[in-house]
């Protein structure tokens, strides 16, 4: 009978640490990029536009594509309205 209780209650613990990884919380909040606020902030704004994260994360990305698109050969459509315009 005390080794069922034991079995049990790992189990029952097991569930709790289960559940208190689900309900997580980090402890400060996740601030907004201060290009997004109010009243504004102009300065904050173009430090966060020239920092890295801004840069990693929207440029590089969107530069690589553009980069990417470019190197494509062009389709017969591209290449009439080259020609003609």
């Amino acid at each position: 009978m005390s080794d069922k209780k034991t079995k049990i209650s790992e189990l029952e613990r097991a569930a709790r640490n289960q559940a208190d990884a689900w309900a997580w919380q980090p402890s400060l909040p996740i601030m907004e990029p201060p290009v997004f606020v109010w009243p504004p902030q102009p300065a904050k704004a173009l430090k966060y536009l020239l920092s890295l994260e801004y840069l990693w994360s929207v440029l590089v990305p969107f530069g690589a594509l553009a980069a990417f698109h470019m190197g494509l050969p062009a389709t017969s459509t591209q290449a009439l309205h080259r020609v003609s315009g």
